[in-house]
């Protein structure tokens, strides 16, 4: 049976207090608003605060198995030259 680790997710986030995650969220929504006024290229996408909250998630998620990749890779090779 395979053994479940929890893992952290960082996410790279630099706010400090209790409502960080908010106040980035607002902070990215104010920018879409002024830059919204502007006419919109062809083939520009906007994102809401869904898809920009999966994206940081994911991003920590991706970040967290590349490392464990890498610790695993290390582990092999060690095992690999004790054989």
């Amino acid at each position: 049976m395979n053994k479940i680790e929890a893992i952290k997710i960082d996410t790279g986030l630099t706010y400090q207090g209790e409502n960080e995650f908010e106040t980035m969220l607002n902070e990215i929504e104010a920018l879409n608003k002024t830059e919204g006024s502007s006419s919109k290229e062809e083939g520009e996408v906007t994102l809401g605060d869904a898809e920009i909250a999966d994206m940081i998630v994911a991003s920590g998620v991706i970040n967290n198995v590349i490392r464990t990749i890498k610790e695993d890779e290390q582990k092999l090779k060690e095992i690999l030259d004790d054989v």
